[in-house]
């Protein structure tokens, strides 16, 4: 069972603004992060999918994270994603990332007239851990001078949509007027109890699944592969926790305390702040998200500028901080 194998739950309201945007157009580039697993990737596809079937529309996805083949890597209007691989030939790094980078070049080269009159979709899914933070300014700075030739050759409009789970990213892209930032977040509790009820989550189990997951559709579906034994899949993140965490959970013990109790005390200490970003174990709230906006829950470990991806790593990070 994969996350594409489940039925896609709720977010109308994200799907909705997207789809305005695409028709519209949107400025500057749209870059759109969030917890990992809580459906960026599914969002976009079925995005995808929905405005690829429209007429006047031409639509580029690319998974920048596939490494097998160029045209793996590519969705959209057929006309032009059959051709791509063609023109761009062998490439000598994993090919998302190789297409992510030239895929401007492609299109200012080869089909300039295909985007005359049309509305053009240009997405790049998880974009920043294949280019490397090095380069994610400057590669989105590239992404608005093609949205701008986009607008300049005649698009009707022009939108361009990026992804990313990487933390740090956001930091650096909020620096500039190039892009804008927009958050994705787990599900809604009433999407995530539909999702349970769909994957047949034992009742007695829904509350204290919500409370672990929070909503975040990949770690319920790591719970429904599990056949839903929490002990072992709580076991397998404290394995990851302890890996990332292997020098701070001695070093920062008293200060990790404190932000177990109050998320938003990350704010007064950048180095915890650094290193539980780069462990991927919290995100920052920017209030509203795209869609589904959570709400300050102490319980959860959500404050209202930051929170835990999912309340599980609170849970785990308080017992090995106890057993340390």
């Amino acid at each position: 069972m994969t996350l594409e194998l489940v039925r896609f739950i709720n977010r109308t309201v994200e799907l909705e603004r997207l789809a305005r945007y695409a028709e519209k157009g949107y400025y500057p580039v749209f870059f759109l992060y969030g917890p990992e697993g809580c459906g960026k990737t599914r969002l976009l596809v079925e995005f995808i999918k929905i405005i690829k079937e429209k007429e006047n529309y031409v639509v580029i996805y690319v998974d920048a994270q596939d490494t097998r083949s160029i045209r793996s890597c590519l969705y959209g209007t057929e006309d032009i994603v059959s051709l791509i691989p063609t023109i761009v030939g062998v490439v000598s790094e994993p090919a998302g990332k190789a297409l992510a980078k030239i895929l401007p070049y492609v299109i200012e080269r080869y089909f300039e007239r295909k985007i005359l009159g049309k509305h053009v979709i240009i997405a790049l899914d998880d974009v920043v851990r294949p280019l490397g933070l090095e380069i994610i300014e400057s590669y989105t700075k590239k992404l608005l001078d093609f949205l701008e030739w986009l607008i300049s050759r005649g698009a009707k409009s022009a939108f361009i949509i990026a992804t990313t789970s990487e933390g740090k990213s956001r930091r650096l892209l909020a620096r500039h007027n190039y892009v804008t930032l927009h958050e994705l977040w787990n599900l809604d509790p009433n999407s995530t109890k539909i999702l349970l009820n769909e994957l047949n989550c034992p009742q007695s189990m829904l509350e204290n699944i919500w409370f672990l997951t929070g909503g975040n559709p990949r770690a319920i579906i790591e719970l429904a592969l599990k056949n839903w034994d929490i002990e072992e899949w709580l076991s397998n993140i404290k394995v990851r926790i302890r890996a990332s965490l292997e020098k701070a959970l001695g070093k920062f013990k008293v200060e990790l305390k404190h932000v177990l109790e109050d998320i938003d005390s990350v704010l007064d200490n950048p180095k915890i702040l650094e290193i539980l970003l780069d462990a991927n174990l919290i995100a920052p709230i920017d209030r509203p998200c795209l869609g589904y906006t959570p709400p300050v829950n102490y319980e959860l470990g959500i404050g209202k500028y930051y929170a835990w991806q999912i309340p599980a790593y609170r849970e785990v990070l308080k017992q090995l901080l106890k057993a340390s």
